[in-house]
């Protein structure tokens, strides 16, 4: 399990992920396009692993995950829980 850390960069804010050893895996940055903002994923070398998307469903709003060639990979939405809030993310 790694880590996901807020970073200041040379063009704003980013969020740096690293691996269970330190080593940095990717980044993530909040991107303004044609059809709204989105979140682009990178790898460590800084090529495009995909994208993430607010969306507004029949069951409220969610969050939709594409890889690099667009195509709908997963989900994630915010849920209710015995302990408190979390996260639940599926697959396609």
């Amino acid at each position: 399990v790694g880590e996901s850390r807020e970073r200041d960069g040379l063009f704003g804010k980013y969020t740096e992920h690293t691996n269970q050893d330190g080593e940095k895996v990717g980044e993530s940055r909040e991107r303004d396009g044609f059809f709204g903002q989105y979140t682009e994923h990178t790898d460590e070398d800084g090529e495009k692993m995909g994208e993430s998307r607010e969306r507004d469903g029949f069951m409220g709003k969610y969050t939709e995950h594409t890889n690099k060639d667009g195509e709908k990979v997963g989900e994630s939405s915010d849920c209710d829980g015995l302990f408190g809030k979390y996260t639940e993310h599926t697959d396609e």
